[in-house]
């Protein structure tokens, strides 16, 4: 979820601020997960075997940060997979 709600506020290729966001997640890894998040999205159905965490989406982007820039209350935040 943070790493979608980071790409929602920085957009694509500002990693660096997405790692910073996510705060457990270096750049490196921010990258490697974004090359995988987009494949499985353009990926063909067929494809797709099992669910993945790749799959999850932001249905409500209306998210409310406190000082700490703790994302607070799950009813802001609900992800789900596009196939449910």
């Amino acid at each position: 979820r943070l790493f979608l709600i980071g790409l929602q506020q920085h957009g694509i290729g500002k990693w660096k601020a997405i790692s910073e966001r996510i705060g457990t997640k270096s750049r490196t890894q921010v990258v490697s997960h974004a090359r995988k998040f987009f494949a499985r999205q353009n990926a063909a159905p067929e494809k797709k075997k099992r669910r993945s965490i790749h799959d999850m989406v932001l249905e409500d982007m209306n998210i409310v940060i406190d000082r700490t820039n703790a994302v607070r209350g799950p009813q802001n935040v609900t992800a789900r997979h596009p196939d449910r």
